[in-house]
C-alpha cells in the first residue's frame, strides 16, 4: 500500500468516504473553488474548507500515471510539508489517499501566486529592498528545511510563493529529499 512506499502512514479513503473530503459539490469536506494550475502529475486547485471557510490549495497527484520512484516523491513531500512549521515554508494542513489513482495534499493558499508569473507579468517592479527581504526569507525557510535533514532539491521561481501581505513561501517539494 501507501505506506509501504516511504514509511509514511497516508489515511486512505475510499467511495463515499473519498467524495466527502474534497470535491466539485457539497457535501464534502474541501469545496474546489478554481484550477490554480496542472502538472506533470496532477492538477492543483484553490479549495475551500467547509467548516470555516477558509481557503486552501490541494495539489492533486494522479498515482497511476507515476513510477514507483515518483510515487516514492510524492509520499516523500508530504512528509517533508507535514514536518516543517515556518512562515518561510508552504504549511501542510492533511493528506489523504483518495482510491488507488488519486493522493491530495491540503496546504496553505499563497495568495500571491508564484514569483515566476509576477516577474513574467512585469507589471510591478521589485525594488531592491522587497528582493532583499524575499531573499532572507528564502534563506531563512530552506535553513529551517535543512535543520530538519531535507533537501528540497528544486528552488526555483516557480516554487517560490507570494502572499499580499509581503512574506515569500517556499513550497513543492516533489523533488525533496530526507537524508
Amino acid at each position: 500500500g501507501a505506506s509501504d512506499l516511504a514509511g509514511v502512514e497516508v489515511p486512505r479513503a475510499n467511495g463515499d468516504a473519498a467524495a466527502l473530503f474534497f470535491g466539485d459539490v457539497l457535501p464534502c469536506k474541501y469545496l474546489k473553488k478554481k484550477i490554480l494550475g496542472r502538472g506533470a502529475f496532477g492538477e492543483a486547485f484553490v479549495v475551500e474548507r467547509q467548516t470555516d471557510k477558509k481557503i486552501l490549495a490541494a495539489k492533486v497527484m494522479d498515482l497511476s500515471s507515476m513510477s514507483q520512484k515518483d510515487r516514492k516523491y510524492a509520499y516523500t513531500e508530504i512528509r517533508c510539508l507535514a514536518s516543517c512549521n515556518h512562515f518561510g515554508v508552504v504549511q501542510y494542513v492533511e493528506d489523504i489517499v483518495m482510491d488507488e489513482q488519486r493522493m491530495v495534499i491540503i496546504m496553505e493558499f499563497a495568495d500571491g501566486g508564484d514569483l515566476h508569473n509576477f516577474i513574467k507579468r512585469g507589471t510591478t517592479p521589485l525594488s531592491e529592498r522587497a528582493a532583499g527581504l524575499y531573499f532572507v526569507q528564502l534563506m531563512l525557510a530552506i535553513n529551517h528545511v535543512h535543520d530538519r535533514r531535507m533537501i528540497h532539491r528544486d528552488v526555483k521561481s516557480a516554487n517560490l510563493f507570494l502572499t499580499r501581505g509581503g512574506l515569500m513561501k517556499i513550497g513543492d517539494f516533489g523533488f525533496s529529499q530526507v537524508y
